[in-house]
């Protein structure tokens, strides 16, 4: 799990594909080296239309989903990673990454750790239909803990469609391009393409970030200088929430410079309308609590 005590900080790079899901796979695996690293991304990969496997795999309904996590540092040195599909309906975050955790910036001479940057994700397809444990769906992290920065992030011609069924929990779909559901400060991302969210409970899509956490009072976070162009389609029977940045934000966020503009723009729908169920659209936030 987390527990950070005496762990080395190593240095992971990643020259090849194979690399790559090394790297996923000893994550995966729980390998704390891996889980710690400091990764640099060295060179373009084209995963050639391969089911992905996410970094970082959430087990559905646990309540120490941070266990799970990459908690170092992803440096993609502006480099590329495209044509992959994820299609598993038993995962509960899908995304190049399942979860990111980066717990390791409380760390002593890492207090600036950016988890993610410079990185570029093209040609991804997310397509997982009637599933009960899917909360969260991205093309680059589906679930996002404690990141104090996402930076320089940029996903273009990818689509994300998902069918979420009702569960004992009634839990919600949180979708973005970026990041589903997430904690963090948000510097220069950019994303073109589709989502296309269906939920028999809550469904919740934005360009760049589903939905935030509900930070500790005080704390702000922010979103800043974020460009999408994301056409969204999203329905859930009890809410829908679809804006052309996030879907759902939470008070303490600011947001700043984001510009959303769409050819198809937003279309939010709730299948129980007339009973009790609510919508809500925005070009940069749905709803804000």
């Amino acid at each position: 799990g987390a527990d950070t005590e005496d762990i080395e900080i190593i240095e992971i790079n990643i020259n090849s594909a194979d690399d790559l899901r090394s790297f996923r796979d000893r994550v995966n695996a729980q390998d704390k080296e891996a889980m710690f690293a400091t990764v640099n991304l060295n060179t373009d990969i084209d995963l050639g239309g391969e089911e992905w496997v996410p970094i970082g795999l959430i087990p559905y309904g646990s309540e120490e989903k941070f266990n799970y996590c990459f908690m170092g540092t992803f440096n993609g040195n502006n480099h590329t990673i495209s044509n992959f599909k994820i299609t598993d309906s038993n995962l509960c975050s899908a995304g190049l990454f399942g979860g990111i955790n980066n717990i390791r910036s409380n760390y002593d001479g890492y207090e600036n750790d950016v988890a993610i940057s410079n990185l570029n994700v093209s040609n991804a397809d997310i397509n997982i239909t009637d599933s009960q444990t899917l909360n969260f769906a991205s093309v680059v992290c589906g679930l996002a803990f404690n990141a104090n920065l996402i930076s320089n992030i940029h996903v273009t011609d990818s689509n994300i469609t998902v069918n979420k069924l009702d569960d004992e929990k009634h839990s919600n779909l949180d979708c973005g391009m970026i990041a589903g559901y997430g904690d963090f400060n948000a510097d220069n991302l950019s994303a073109s393409g589709n989502i296309n969210a269906k939920s028999e409970a809550v469904a919740i899509s934005g360009g760049i970030l589903g939905r935030t956490i509900e930070y500790t009072v005080g704390t702000v976070k922010t979103i800043k200088n974020c460009t999408s162009s994301v056409n969204i389609n999203n329905e859930g029977a009890s809410q829908s929430m679809a804006g052309g940045i996030a879907g759902y934000v939470y008070r303490y966020t600011d947001i700043s410079d984001c510009t959303y503009n769409a050819e198809n723009g937003i279309t939010a729908l709730s299948k129980y309308l007339l009973n009790n169920s609510n919508v809500y659209v925005g070009g940069i936030s749905a709803y804000s609590y």
